[in-house]
């Protein structure tokens, strides 16, 4: 089964992981790890330009383990301590049962959902231009969030610029962010920064 130590304060060297690896890290003394993965391809990451997402059991600083759905890239950032990581290509049954986050095909889904926005509003609070200020939202999953207006339109007030939201789900949180549009005279929509899932 490989494994690689990582240092106190460092990112490890990006290492291919097959799907259906168990990727387990362990946590030094005082330490708190990141696992971060990507779906991008190797040039992309080795160029320094991969887009990197936090894994679905978030920082941890005991041992923690999960199933890698797709074949990705990982790296490691251990901080107040050092950590091993280590991948089993070939778990049996009985581990991939207790395992059942996803990692980069629910990014895609909530990506998806995200730029549809496709959510439900249970409740909201709007500004004077009727435009969402805050609120309690449900994802196509079930998931809950709170859905947050960071820039209002000033020029074409109700219609909203920037946004965040958060999806939970369990012990799973992501935020869900939509940097501010550039809009033409008209009002529409002319360029959008791509959606970001932290």
């Amino acid at each position: 089964m490989p494994s690689f130590p990582v240092n106190a304060n460092e990112i490890s060297q990006p290492v291919f992981v097959p799907d259906g690896s168990l990727v387990t890290v362990t946590p030094g003394v005082g330490a708190t790890v990141v696992v971060e993965y990507t779906l991008d391809s190797g040039p992309t990451v080795f160029s320094g330009l991969a887009t990197w997402v936090t894994w679905p059991n978030g920082a941890v600083t005991a041992p923690s383990s999960d199933i890698l759905n797709e074949p990705a890239y990982i790296r490691v950032r251990p901080t107040g301590g050092s950590a091993s990581v280590s991948y089993d290509t070939t778990p049996g049954w009985q581990q991939k049962s207790q395992f059942l986050l996803d990692w980069g095909g629910a990014n895609r889904a909530l990506s998806t959902w995200a730029y549809a926005q496709s959510f439900q509003l249970v409740s909201a609070t709007r500004d004077v231009n009727g435009a969402i200020t805050t609120a309690s939202i449900v994802w196509p999953d079930g998931a809950t969030g709170t859905f947050t207006t960071d820039t209002a339109s000033t020029a074409f007030p109700g219609a909203i610029d920037a946004w965040h939201a958060t999806y939970v789900l369990g012990a799973l949180t992501k935020t869900v962010t939509q940097p501010a549009v550039t809009r033409d005279a008209n009002g529409a929509v002319t360029a959008q920064p791509a959606i970001t899932i932290s």
